[in-house]
């Protein structure tokens, strides 16, 4: 049975419906919270009439008619306060908490661990001492900065090997959307990607990463760490060819740095 949404917010905020004799009449969420109502009235007193009914606006619901029903008892002002950060926070979380930022540099960056489609397990602790190069995007952008990431791939293959030793490509995919159901599937297509880069790309199934660095979903995110962990350059978006030569630079001081 399909319920209409005003009728879906009025039943959550405590507002039960009043039965008319031929239909259910809701009370209007935007009625005077701040109001407490008067002996004899009901929270539904202090709105405006509809031109039909004179009351609240009204639904029919199929399925036969329910038995009548009065105002939830607790319809008073503080109880619909308290029911509507109720549903504010369910529906948006706490108002006063705020997503990290997208990371700048300068920053230490938080710890994370991301999982290959292997279920080989990779965190930060793990990459100490190395220059990581990162991409974190979701699934439809794999390729907004396909241009880069071929210049990087060619850079580092034409670097003798102990400068090799001392970078870690890092690229991780949101994995946070797969279900229980199509997990497999996802592990799958991780499995042949990395197959075919010749590396490793890890999943961040939970979303953690996503959320402790402030990066952008459905984005391409790009940055880079120096060996102590910290953010030595961060963007999102698609990156412009004029700025290949300042990510090569950055990344051959960062790796003779020490």
């Amino acid at each position: 049975m399909k319920i209409p949404p005003v009728a879906a917010l009025s039943l959550s905020l405590g507002l039960r419906p009043v039965w008319t004799g031929r239909r259910l009449r809701y009370p209007r969420v935007r009625c005077s919270l701040g109001r407490t109502p008067e002996p004899g009235k009901t929270m539904n007193s202090y709105l405006p009439p509809s031109p039909k009914s004179g009351g609240g606006a009204q639904f029919v619901l199929p399925g036969g008619d329910p038995p009548p029903s009065r105002l939830h008892p607790m319809g008073g002002a503080p109880w619909l306060w308290l029911r509507m950060w109720l549903v504010i926070l369910a529906l948006g979380g706490w108002p006063w908490s705020k997503a990290a930022a997208f990371p700048a540099a300068g920053q230490v960056a938080p710890p994370f661990a991301v999982y290959s489609g292997s279920d080989e397990k990779l965190t930060l602790d793990m990459l100490r001492g190395k220059v990581i190069v990162l991409f974190y995007e979701s699934r439809q952008v794999i390729r907004k900065n396909i241009e880069l990431k071929n210049e990087l791939k060619k850079l580092y293959q034409a670097q003798p090997d102990w400068i090799k030793d001392r970078i870690f490509r890092l690229v991780v995919i949101d994995c946070s959307e797969a279900s229980w159901a199509t997990r497999p599937l996802w592990k799958k297509r991780l499995r042949e990607h990395s197959k075919k880069e010749g590396f490793s790309i890890y999943g961040d199934w939970s979303g953690r990463m996503l959320t402790s660095y402030g990066l952008q979903r459905e984005e391409s995110n790009f940055l880079i760490l120096d060996k102590d962990g910290v953010i030595r350059y961060s963007t999102f978006g698609k990156i412009e060819r004029g700025q290949f030569e300042e990510i090569k630079k950055l990344l051959f001081s960062l790796v003779r740095e020490g």
